[in-house]
């Protein structure tokens, strides 16, 4: 199982975001199912709330939610996850685009920019 943490940014400096994300390799069908999770945390003493458009992006495929979340000092903070299946090359291999976009009207939250290219497990 390959697995990893893409670390991001956000407009608010005060605002951290990651994604988490784990895949399992599927032999007889070549391909990885990948599930990626969105989160968010305040680095200083202050709280963000409201409901956010969130977007998770996995290769080709994409998943956009709105969600009322509240982001506290020190903690991580659930957004959008967001699981899909992702096909490998006919020798096996494949990397991937992982990324999330997203943010809270209203607030000082307006921005995120979080993603990476990962390689899965060679099947």
């Amino acid at each position: 199982m390959a697995k990893g943490t893409i670390t991001g940014k956000t407009n608010n400096d005060g605002i951290s975001s990651k994604i988490v994300w784990e895949s399992s390799v599927d032999v007889d069908a070549n391909e990885s199912n990948v599930t990626a999770t969105l989160y968010y945390k305040r680095l200083n003493n202050y709280t963000t709330y409201g409901t956010g458009n969130f977007t998770l992006t996995i290769g080709s495929d994409k998943k956009t939610e709105s969600k009322y979340i509240t982001i506290k000092y020190g903690e991580w903070t659930e957004a959008i996850t967001f699981a899909t299946k992702v096909s490998h090359a006919s020798d096996g291999a494949k990397t991937v685009e992982i990324s999330a976009v997203g943010g809270i009207d209203g607030t000082t939250l307006s921005s995120t920019d979080c993603g990476a290219s990962v390689t899965l497990d060679t099947i």
